[in-house]
């Protein structure tokens, strides 16, 4: 993101918000995207999340790479109070603490399908394709996942036995050479 920030932008970003005195939020009012996530031109160009606006003009520059999630789970609020700064995994982890991800109508799943517990040191998050891109996730059970990752590598060790075992010498040579000029 630009460190150069209009003069503007805070008077521009104030004006386009309310405060809900109740939960503490502010709600914002202007232009908003289809999932309720406020829009917001911080810099006059470039149109960003408002809440992400909010961090910058507020706190500071958001590190590459970081999200900035909400605490109260209201897309449209940006009191920098009620956000902060995570990884996709750490968003998509207060997600489920918070029991959202699942279906209205569907009761929470806290197992997986061979009875293993959805636990935060036990559950896997993989992320993959255009819903990864939107936040969107799979979870997984550690356990299962590494079985299923066992078997599939002994199925394609069985369907590529030469092919494995030519890739295994030639990896265990490279090592050998580089401990060796490493040494």
């Amino acid at each position: 993101m630009d460190k150069k920030i209009s003069p503007t932008a805070w008077s521009r970003f104030e004006q386009k918000y309310k405060i809900d005195l109740a939960s503490g939020c502010w709600l914002w009012t202007a232009c908003r995207g289809h999932r309720g996530y406020g829009l917001f031109a911080l810099d006059g160009h470039r149109t960003i999340h408002a809440h992400r606006a909010s961090w910058v003009l507020n706190v500071g520059e958001i590190p590459d790479g970081m999200l900035v999630c909400h605490k109260c789970d209201v897309p449209a609020c940006v009191n920098p109070e009620h956000l902060f700064v995570g990884t996709s995994l750490d968003n998509n982890r207060d997600m489920l603490a918070k029991g959202r991800g699942i279906f209205p109508g569907r009761p929470k799943q806290t197992h997986c399908s061979k009875g293993h517990e959805f636990t935060p040191e036990g559950t896997y998050f993989l992320q993959t394709g255009k819903r990864a891109t939107k936040g969107w996730i799979n979870r997984l059970c550690l356990k299962c996942k590494l079985e299923r990752d066992r078997a599939l590598k002994a199925v394609w060790r069985s369907e590529n036995r030469d092919e494995y075992n030519t890739s295994m010498r030639a990896y265990r040579l490279r090592k050998k050479i580089e401990a060796r000029h490493a040494n």
